[in-house]
C-alpha cells in the first residue's frame, strides 16, 4: 500500500528524451480478459526472450485502450480552410504540428503523458524535461488533447490543428497533493558531521522484534558493536553506549554524497562493519540502497549506492528490507505495464531496471529465464521481485528473480524463501459470488502463492482460495509446510463476515506447473465479523481476534488454533480489546484498550489449550506506536523476562510526547517497572532533509545485555533498575545543532 502524502517534486533532466510509444497492433476483437487468460495457458516459458514477453504484454496494453478509448473523430468543427486537405490548385497541403506545454504552479511538469485522440487514431506522447510535448507533424483536423499525471487532476481541451500551421496548447494542470523536500546545504551538512565527533564502544546482539528468528527486518534502530545506528528523518546517527554515558560519534546524510536526498529513508539494517539505509525516491520512481562503513569507532562514512526501479513499497505493517547473514534481501514490486494517468491511452511497457553505480547506467534487472508465471490470467501484471545482494561487494552485486502475477498480494519471507500470495481483486475468493467459504472447491483457483528460494533455485505455486491477512498470517512450520491463516467475505452480501480458514500446505505440493490446493489441506475456523483482524503464530498456537475499526466496539474473544492439529478451535475471552499479540518466549501477550485504559493479557500456551495467566492494566494509557517493531520482549526464561511498550496519554486525546512502559514477567505475571519519557518542551524544526513524516514511528524498547534504553524522537533515554523501580539514569538528546539554534532565539 501507498503512502498517503504523494512527493511531486519536478526534476530537470537535461538532455533527456522519452521518445513516443509504437503503435500496437492487437486483434480489435480481444478483449483484456481474453488476452490475461491466453497469455495465462501459452505460459511465460514460451517466452524465449525479452521481445517475446513485451510483444505479449503489448497485447494488453492494445485491448485495455481500445477498451477504453474506442477511436472516433472528435466533435469539434474546424474552419474549413484550415481542415482541407488541399489547396485550391489541387495540390496537397503539409499536415499541421502540436506543441503542449504542460505547467503547473511551480513550473513545467516533465513526464506528463500527453494523450491526442481525433481523426480515427489516439497518439500518446511524454513531455520532456521542460514540460513540453513537440509533434511535428499531425494530420490536420480536430482533436482532444488530453493529459494525465499521477498526483495531477486530468487535463482536457478540444482543439483544432490547421493543415500547414502550428497549433499551441498551454495545459496547466492542478496537483492534487504536492510535498516540498526540504534539501540541506552541503556546508550545512558538513558542519554539522564536523561538530559530533566522538569515541569507540563494544559489541551488542540484535535488538529487532523480528517476525522470523535469523531473518533480520528493516527498522529505524540497530545494534553496532559498543552502541547503536539510528535512522531519523534523512540521516544516519552512530551512538556510542560507553561508560560515560551515550553520546554521538558520527553522523551523515542517509543519501549518498553529491545527490539529492530522495523522498523516503525508511529502514535501517547493521551487519558487521556495514550500514544499509533503504529509501523510495518517487522522481526515479526507485528504491535507493545506500551502504555505509562503520568503524571499530563507530564512524559513518559512505560506501557505495545503488537503485532498483519500482513501485513505493511502503506497507502500514510490512518491511520491504530483510538480512539473512550478510545477504540484503528486498522485495521490490515493479509493474509491467504502467500508466501515467488514469488512461490505458498513457500505458507503457515497463522493465524491471537497476542502477548497480549511483548516477550510473540503468541495466536490466531481469532476463525472461528469470521471471516465473504467469499461472494467473491478470489484465495488469506486476513483477513481484526478490532482489538478493551481497553487501560486501564494492559496487554491490546482487541478483534478482520475479515472479509475474496480479498486483494484489501480500508477503513473507522465512529463513529459506520468500512467499508471494498474489489474486485479482482485493479479496481472493470474490470472483466467486457472495463467497460461502475459503474452503477449497471444484472451480479454478482464485488465487496463487509462490515460493521463491533463497537459493535461487526455481520458484514454485500452488493455487490457493483465500486471502492472508498480513505478513503475521504466514507460519513456516518444522513441518516442511506453508501455515496461513486465510479469509474470504462471507454472507449474503458479501461483505457482513469474514470466513475464515487455516490453509496447511505442504512444500511438496508447490510445483513449477501448479495446480490447486485440495480441501484437505484447509481447516475451517469459526466466522469473524468484516472487520481488522489481528492475528501471530505463537509457538504451536495461531492466534486471531478481531480489533474494530470502531473503538468504541469491544470484541474480547481471542481464538487459538493449534497449527499442527486439525484438533477445534478453542477460545479465551478477555477484558479488553485485541489490538496486539506478541509472543514472549514459550507464552504470549495480548494487547488492547479497555476504554480510556491499556490491558495486558498474559496467555500460558504450554498446555492443552491456552491459559490465562495474569492480566493489568494502565489507567489513561493508549499504544504510541501500531508497528510490530514498537513491542521487544527480552526472554530471562521459558516464562520470564522484561517486556517494552511505548504509550501516551490518554487524558490528553492521545497527543503529547510518547513514553515507553516497561514491565518484568515473573513467571507469566506482570510486576511494573515504571516508565522513561520524552521531554515535552522540544522543538520539531530539525532541518529536516527528507522522510520528513515518521512513517515507521519514532519510539522504541531497547535491551543491550543488562542495560535498557528508551528511543523517542530524537532522545535516547537509559534507565535502571533499582529494588523494583526503573529510573532514569542518563539523557541524550541528539537533536540537528541547527534545529536547537533556533529554538534558543
Amino acid at each position: 500500500m501507498g503512502r498517503s502524502i504523494t512527493a511531486s517534486v519536478a526534476f530537470l533532466l537535461l538532455g533527456f528524451w522519452i521518445a513516443p510509444a509504437p503503435p500496437l497492433h492487437a486483434a480489435p476483437q480481444e478483449t483484456p480478459e481474453q488476452v490475461a487468460r491466453a497469455l495465462t495457458r501459452k505460459k511465460l516459458a514460451r517466452c524465449k526472450s525479452k521481445d517475446d514477453l513485451r510483444r505479449a504484454l503489448t497485447r494488453l496494453i492494445d485491448a485495455r485502450v481500445r477498451l477504453e478509448h474506442p477511436p472516433h473523430v472528435v466533435a469539434v468543427q474546424c474552419p474549413p480552410s484550415a481542415s482541407k486537405a488541399s489547396d485550391a490548385s489541387g495540390a496537397a497541403k503539409a499536415p499541421g504540428s502540436l506543441r503542449v506545454e504542460v505547467i503547473d504552479k511551480d513550473g513545467p511538469v516533465p513526464g506528463a503523458t500527453v494523450i491526442l485522440d481525433g481523426q480515427g487514431k489516439i497518439h500518446s506522447f511524454v513531455t520532456d524535461e521542460h514540460g513540453i510535448l513537440v509533434a511535428p507533424v499531425v494530420p490536420s483536423g480536430g482533436y482532444t488533447v488530453m493529459v494525465e499525471m499521477a498526483g495531477y487532476q486530468a487535463f482536457q481541451r478540444q482543439i483544432c490543428v490547421p493543415a500547414g500551421k502550428l497549433a499551441i496548447v498551454k495545459a496547466g494542470v492542478l496537483a492534487e497533493i504536492k510535498e516540498e523536500v526540504v534539501v540541506m546545504s552541503a556546508s550545512a551538512s558538513a558542519s554539522y558531521g564536523a561538530a559530533l565527533q566522538f569515541a569507540p564502544g563494544v559489541t551488542d546482539p540484535s535488538i529487532t522484534n523480528n517476525q522470523v528468528a535469523g531473518v533480520d527486518e528493516g527498522g529505524i534502530v540497530k545494534a553496532r558493536p559498543g552502541g547503536l545506528l539510528v535512522l531519523r528523518r534523512g540521516r544516519l546517527f552512530s551512538i556510542d553506549l560507553g561508560e560515560a554515558g551515550p553520546r554521538v560519534v558520527s553522523v551523515t546524510p542517509a543519501n549518498a554524497p553529491g545527490t539529492k536526498p530522495a523522498s523516503w529513508y525508511d529502514e535501517l539494517l547493521s551487519v558487521g562493519g556495514s550500514a544499509v539505509v533503504i529509501g523510495y525516491d518517487y522522481a526515479a520512481r526507485a528504491s535507493e540502497i545506500n551502504v555505509f562503513d562503520v568503524d571499530a569507532a563507530g564512524m559513518l562514512a559512505f560506501r557505495t549506492s545503488a537503485r532498483v526501479r519500482g513501485t513505493d513499497y511502503y506497507s502500514a505493517q510490512n518491511y520491504a528490507s530483510r538480512l539473512i547473514g550478510d545477504r540484503l534481501i528486498l522485495y521490490m514490486p515493479v509493474p509491467a505495464i504502467t500508466r501515467r494517468g488514469v488512461s490505458a491511452a498513457s500505458a507503457r511497457l515497463t522493465e524491471p531496471e537497476w542502477q548497480p553505480v549511483r548516477d550510473g547506467e540503468w541495466k536490466p534487472l531481469l532476463e525472461a529465464r528469470d521471471v516465473f508465471g504467469p499461472v494467473q490470467a491478470t489484465e495488469w501484471p506486476v513483477y513481484h521481485a526478490i532482489v538478493t545482494c551481497t553487501l560486501a561487494s564494492k559496487p554491490l552485486a546482487c541478483s534478482a528473480q520475479a515472479v509475474l502475477a496480479p498486483a494484489s498480494r501480500e508477503f513473507f519471507v522465512s529463513g529459506s524463501a520468500v512467499y508471494v500470495w498474489a489474486g485479482e481483486g482485493g479479496w481472493a475468493g470474490e470472483s466467486r459470488e457472495h463467497a460461502e467459504s475459503v474452503i477449497p472447491d471444484d472451480g479454478p483457483a482464485p488465487s496463487y502463492v509462490y515460493r521463491m528460494p533463497l537459493d535461487g533455485s526455481t520458484p514454485q505455486a500452488l493455487g490457493t482460495w483465500g486471502s492472508p491477512l498480513d505478513q503475521f498470517s504466514f507460519h513456516e512450520g518444522d513441518d516442511a509446510s506453508l501455515h496461513v491463516l486465510v479469509a474470504a467475505p462471507h454472507g449474503s452480501r458479501g461483505e457482513d463476515r469474514f470466513a475464515l480458514a487455516l490453509a496447511n500446505l505442504p512444500l511438496a505440493a508447490f510445483s513449477a506447473a501448479p495446480r490447486p490446493a485440495s480441501a484437505s489441506m484447509y481447516v475451517p475456523l469459526p466466522t469473524l465479523p468484516f472487520d481488522r483482524i489481528v492475528n501471530r503464530f505463537v509457538g504451536e498456537w495461531l492466534l486471531f481476534g478481531v480489533a474494530p475499526y470502531d473503538e468504541d466496539v469491544r470484541v474480547n474473544t481471542l481464538h487459538a488454533q493449534a497449527w499442527r492439529t486439525r484438533a477445534g478451535t478453542a477460545s479465551v475471552q478477555l477484558d479488553h480489546r485485541i489490538e496486539r499479540i506478541e509472543p514472549m518466549g514459550r507464552a504470549a501477550v495480548v494487547i488492547g484498550q479497555r476504554g480510556d485504559d491499556l490491558g495486558f493479557t498474559a496467555l500460558a500456551l504450554d498446555g492443552g489449550v491456552p491459559v490465562i495467566s495474569d492480566g493489568m492494566r494502565f489507567a489513561n494509557a493508549a499504544e504510541a506506536e501500531s508497528r510490530s517493531h514498537g513491542f521487544f520482549f527480552k526472554p530471562a526464561g521459558p516464562r520470564d523476562g522484561t517486556l517494552g511498550l511505548p504509550v501516551i496519554d490518554e487524558e490528553r486525546g492521545g497527543h503529547g510526547e510518547a513514553k515507553v512502559t516497561f514491565l518484568r514477567v515473573d513467571n507469566l505475571h506482570f510486576v511494573p517497572l515504571g516508565t522513561l519519557d520524552a521531554h515535552a518542551s522540544r522543538t520539531s524544526d530539525d532541518a529536516c532533509v527528507a522522510s520528513c513524516v515518521d512513517w515507521y514511528g519514532n519510539a522504541r524498547p531497547i535491551f543491550l545485555g543488562d542495560r535498557i534504553f528508551a528511543l523517542l524522537g530524537y532522545e535516547l533515554v537509559e534507565g535502571r533498575v533499582a529494588d523494583g523501580q526503573l529510573a532514569e539514569t542518563t539523557r541524550l538528546d541528539f537533536t540537528p545543532p541547527a534545529a536547537r539554534e533556533e529554538s534558543q532565539r
